[in-house]
């Protein structure tokens, strides 16, 4: 009932190797002609552009933004 002939295995690679073509052929499609969410993967995020510099605690190893520094919550910790 389910053996598998010449003919059923030739289909399957037909198949599969029209899948394989269209596949390749998307994915090199250039990012523009994808639509507007491939160009831009960040669009819409809360997250700005704008990278902020880290300075690490030597005692508690906790990385604080060096424009807003501010104490962690251990009482050791001699953040400036």
């Amino acid at each position: 009932m389910f053996a598998l002939s010449f003919g059923k295995l030739l289909v399957l690679a037909v198949v599969l190797f029209g899948v394989w073509t269209v596949w390749r052929r998307v994915d090199r499609q250039p990012p523009a002609a994808r639509g507007p969410a491939a160009r831009d993967p960040a669009a819409g995020s809360p997250v700005s552009g704008d990278a902020v510099e880290l300075i690490r605690c030597p005692v508690c190893s906790v990385f604080i933004s060096r424009h807003n520094q501010r104490r962690c919550d251990r009482g050791d910790c001699p953040a400036i």
